[in-house]
């Protein structure tokens, strides 16, 4: 469709919509300068001039006396003004009015109609529209063919064809004579490479490769030459087996070495001396030459064993924190059992300090029975219910005092060598 087609019915309308607004604003424009031209006009003075020469030869008429005569002269002046000023503003009135009368019945529609098509055509024929002058919604596109060759640069926002659907808000893909760049990820349900494939990153597949396929067995033949020549891959592949049959076991019921057993059934070969077990079950019979350490606290060397040490100091030692206990030999015929360095040593029975040995060789002993005779130590006469015979020592002898005291039966004591 040609432009000048579709601008035709924009045109018309136009035409119709300024005629009558035009019309009114030339009648108006009309009569304000007819108006102007009258203004600019002297319609006092000459309004002025025309009383003026009609009171003097009124005037003529009469013999008046020269002083009568000159003040009928300002008497003249002064009416001539009001009557010249009275007079023009009537006559501008008047003009005004028939100006706009006249104006008002003449028919100028014809000649402001020509002017405005004039100036549409010439408008339309230049395309001398101004900018944003005509609205989209006034444009009839039915029909309207746009080739897209006459499209270059700018950017096409909601783009969509029959087999393009842009839903993009940024760029996505970049078309080049060289190549074609995408910013994501590419989504197709089939896809037919011809030539050379480079992957930078990543390849992750999701589905299943054709066994049969030339590429398959390319990758497999790579693998196969690729371990024969890996040795570091190949002891890989033996940490990962003996891990399997670390956790799945070996059913082997007999294993050899340069013809030798390791193992026949449940026995090892006697000719493994040297291991490293970490577990064994119960042993019937355990025989070793040389150190043994159980669970990092029962060391065993020659003639000597040591708990929490493996230094011992005696045949046999205990350390329990900072101290150490011994027992061992302290000359013929006698042993010894006691502290080696300068430790207490207490000796109990219920968890009861019965006998404490102290460092300055004493013996302290809180209750001492001999015999079916109990013995203790008190700083004045006990009144306690006591077995007879139960001797208590006084702990603060003085001359006259006693000894100490002995049980009668029950409550009853008695005092026993008194001191002089």
């Amino acid at each position: 469709m040609d432009i000048n087609q579709q601008l035709q019915p924009i045109v018309t309308s136009l035409l119709d919509s300024l005629k009558g607004s035009i019309e009114a604003e030339l009648r108006n424009k009309i009569s304000d300068e007819v108006v102007k031209a009258i203004a600019n006009t002297e319609v006092a003075a000459i309004v002025e001039r025309i009383i003026t020469q009609r009171l003097n030869e009124r005037v003529a008429e009469f013999n008046i006396e020269a002083k009568s005569k000159q003040q009928l002269e300002q008497t003249l002046t002064q009416i001539t003004n009001q009557l010249s000023t009275s007079l023009a503003k009537s006559a501008n009135e008047q003009i005004t009015a028939e100006v706009a009368r006249r104006a008002a019945v003449m028919d100028i529609g014809p000649i402001i109609q020509g002017i405005v098509e004039n100036k549409i055509n010439n408008l339309v024929q230049t395309g001398a529209f101004g900018k944003e002058s005509i609205n989209h919604n006034s444009i009839d596109f039915k029909g309207f063919k746009f080739s897209g060759d006459v499209v270059k640069g700018g950017i096409i926002e909601n783009f969509g064809s029959t087999g393009i659907d842009d839903r993009a808000t940024q760029v996505q893909m970049t078309l080049m004579d060289q190549a074609v760049a995408f910013e994501k990820a590419v989504w197709t349900p089939s896809a037919i490479i011809k030539g050379k494939l480079t992957v930078e990153g990543d390849l992750v597949v999701l589905g299943d490769i054709d066994s049969n396929s030339p590429a398959a067995n390319t990758l497999a033949n790579m693998a196969v030459e690729k371990i024969k020549a890996d040795t570091e891959l190949l002891e890989l592949h033996s940490d990962a087996m003996l891990a399997s049959i670390g956790r799945k076991g070996i059913d082997l019921k007999r294993i050899t070495q340069d013809g030798r057993e390791i193992i026949n059934g449940n026995q090892l070969g006697y000719h493994i001396t040297d291991s490293n077990l970490q577990r064994v079950g119960m042993l019937r019979d355990l025989q070793t030459q040389g150190e043994a350490l159980l669970s990092d606290t029962l060391y065993v060397t020659g003639k000597r064993v040591g708990i929490n040490t493996i230094e011992p100091s005696a045949v046999f030692v205990v350390w329990d924190e900072e101290i150490e206990l011994v027992i061992t030999k302290h000359s013929s015929d006698t042993g010894y059992i006691g502290m080696p360095r300068f430790q207490r040593l207490v000796l109990g029975a219920n968890n009861k300090d019965n006998l404490i040995l102290d460092t300055d060789g004493s013996v302290e002993i809180e209750n001492l029975r001999v015999g079916n005779t109990p013995m203790s130590s008190a700083t004045a006469a006990p009144d306690y219910n006591a077995i007879t015979g139960t001797i208590v020592w006084n702990e603060n002898p003085a001359q006259g005092g006693p000894v100490g005291w002995i049980c009668l039966g029950a409550t009853r004591w008695a005092k026993f060598g008194i001191i002089e």
